[in-house]
């Protein structure tokens, strides 16, 4: 009776045993899912961020140029011929388990060349990806590989990664030593010296002024004058619903405060 009541405790405890290692293997995998994801998306994160700030960096061939590594005190979070994010990067610097990206930055003479390359040391945290191989984009062991090329860098404006409005540039010359390789048709920067923006015509391979905002006078519409920095306006022209306009293409407003657009 004692023995029979001793194998039933036995396995009962054997049940619950198995229950607790099934629950325990399904949270260490969700743990690993979780790491897996996070690591993921801060890494395209980091990547899109060091772009940004390298797209205002130009060197002597007129490409963006990521800032150099910063290498760690521990040895171990350095890839061979790498370091880590410069500590004045607001890009994410750590992966998803907890362990610095490698980071690696290259030599750049043509617009398709990478410029920089960042690693991931994956779940058993050990860096087995040196710069050299990263470049290529193949990734070593449980390693994780982002690549970014010049022409990438140049086109960086957000970690939305929308490449049609560029980093302001300081002034008119800097905005045309940008390679004009590396820029899609219709980008839009602003020139910081004039407050102006200028979109890229690839077909004339021009930048075209787009808009003027002068921060004493507010914006300027045609037919209109600035009442103050603010912005508001007040229409100059009044005309009368359905009859010409001296002015075609103004805006103007008849008695009743209605605003048209002359033609």
């Amino acid at each position: 009776m004692i023995a029979a009541l001793f194998a039933v405790i036995i396995a009962i405890m054997s049940i619950i045993g198995l229950g607790y290692n099934s629950l325990s293997s399904m949270n260490n995998q969700m743990q690993a899912t979780s790491a897996r994801v996070i690591s993921a998306n801060s890494l395209q994160q980091a990547s899109d961020v060091i772009a940004l700030e390298a797209s205002a960096n130009l060197n002597a061939s007129g490409f963006p140029t990521p800032a150099a590594y910063q290498t760690s005190g521990t040895a171990s979070d350095n890839p061979t011929g790498g370091g880590i994010i410069y500590a004045a990067s607001i890009a994410p610097k750590k992966d998803g388990w907890g362990e610095f990206y490698g980071y690696c930055v290259y030599s750049i003479v043509a617009a398709t060349d990478v410029s920089f390359a960042l690693i991931s040391s994956g779940p058993n945290r050990t860096l087995q990806t040196t710069c050299t191989q990263a470049k290529t984009g193949v990734a070593q062991g449980d390693d994780t590989v982002v690549t970014k090329t010049s022409i990438g860098a140049a086109n960086a404006t957000s970690v939305a990664n929308t490449v049609y409005f560029g980093k302001p540039v300081a002034d008119l010359a800097a905005l045309n030593a940008i390679v004009k390789s590396t820029i899609p048709d219709g980008q839009a920067r602003i020139v910081k010296a004039t407050d102006e923006t200028y979109q890229f015509n690839a077909t004339t391979q021009t930048w075209d002024l787009v808009s003027s905002l002068n921060s004493s006078i507010g914006y300027k519409v045609g037919g209109s004058q600035v009442v103050d920095t603010s912005g508001q306006l007040v229409l100059q022209q009044t005309a009368t619903s359905g009859a010409a306009c001296t002015s075609p293409g103004v805006l103007a407003k008849d008695s009743n405060g209605d605003v048209f657009v002359c033609k």
